[in-house]
């Protein structure tokens, strides 16, 4: 049970902005090496910043505070 749903994406932010500061600082250390990124390392990188992408959870609030569609899976806020 959620005490605070605004606390709980407050945190889902921090953790979506640590995320992405390291998907962008490994991809920096990517592109200093000289050496070329492998195929697999490619998609696997591109699948994390998708799901990175997925987590960040202001597209939502913002959706919702602008009178869109509803997501299940959050709760509202009283």
């Amino acid at each position: 049970m959620t005490i605070c749903p605004i606390a709980d994406e407050a945190v889902a932010w921090q953790t979506w902005q640590s995320v992405t500061a390291y998907l962008q600082a490994l991809g920096e250390a990517l592109d200093r090496e000289p050496s070329a990124l492998s195929d697999e390392g490619r998609a696997w990188l591109e699948q994390a910043r998708d799901r990175a992408t997925a987590m960040n959870p202001l597209a939502e609030r913002v959706s919702k505070l602008r009178g869109g569609p509803e997501s299940e899976s959050v709760q509202d806020i009283p």
